[in-house]
């Protein structure tokens, strides 16, 4: 049986404005951080499936505070801000859709909370990104020994591309 490579399909949305919108890095390099999540998960920068449909996009959205603390409310059940949320795709039973998922982000909160930190925006961008994605491919941080393992992936992809926390 042959092993297919497929690659990742990533849909960059921006709702933001456009002066937070100046300080988010280019698409490729946000990419190749997350193909660097999928190369540490599946060992390989592409996802490989037999025969199958498998989960290979994703959507990245950039939104404003008052979006994201809604769909904190209204999925999460906590009335507060997040700096990100993320939501693996289940379809129906019977439909194959190759979606990963979504992950929604507020680069005005990063950068708060990089500035906050005395941290890079960029770096810390990145950790966001990469937790988020680690999210959709079945990483949580519900228990501390899931939370060390979650970390330590994060910080070794940082590593790889020289972005330290």
């Amino acid at each position: 049986m042959q092993i297919k490579k497929v690659p990742i399909i990533i849909n960059f949305q921006y709702e933001i404005n456009n002066i937070i919108k100046l300080i988010i890095p280019n698409e490729n390099l946000m990419y190749s951080w997350i193909t660097l999540v999928f190369k540490q998960h599946y060992k390989d920068d592409v996802i490989r499936y037999k025969d199958v449909i498998i989960h290979n996009e994703l959507t990245i959205r950039f939104v404003e505070y008052k979006e994201i603390y809604t769909l904190n409310s209204y999925y999460r059940g906590i009335n507060n801000l997040t700096n990100i949320l993320s939501f693996p795709y289940e379809a129906p039973s019977g439909i194959t859709i190759p979606l990963l998922g979504e992950i929604v982000i507020t680069p005005n909160l990063i950068l708060y909370e990089s500035l906050k930190k005395n941290k890079s925006f960029i770096a810390h961008l990145a950790h966001i990104i990469i937790h988020g994605c680690l999210h959709l491919i079945g990483y949580n941080h519900n228990n501390e020994n899931d939370a060390d393992k979650m970390e330590n992936i994060e910080y070794s992809i940082l590593e790889q591309i020289n972005l330290y926390l």
